[in-house]
């Protein structure tokens, strides 16, 4: 469900406070209408709306692997967890893996 691309999306005033200085905020906009009352981790209906495309059409020096986690880390793990279950479920296993 590509939950590290969503991980911007459970806050999109983070991720356009982040990017501010490359945002398109016409398409910004536009990209908050498409995904308004989607879950993050819902946001991908097809190969051209994954998340990291919808925000480099917003965004044109958008690059996934280096803004998604700065993003994720302002955004906060409680937040993430809570608004993307299956990456919370993900990251409750990793701490099982944890040694006693």
């Amino acid at each position: 469900m590509h939950e590290f691309e969503a991980l911007p999306f459970n806050d999109l005033g983070a991720t356009e406070a982040f990017t501010s200085d490359q945002l398109d905020a016409a398409a910004f906009a536009r990209l908050r209408r498409d995904v308004a009352g989607l879950a993050p981790e819902e946001v991908n209906d097809g190969p051209e709306t994954a998340p990291s495309k919808r925000l480099l059409k917003c965004v044109p020096g958008y690059r996934k692997v280096a803004f998604g986690p700065l993003i994720a880390a302002a955004i906060g793990l409680p937040r993430l967890r809570e608004a993307c279950p299956r990456f919370g479920a993900w990251v409750s296993w990793l701490e099982s893996l944890e040694s006693p």
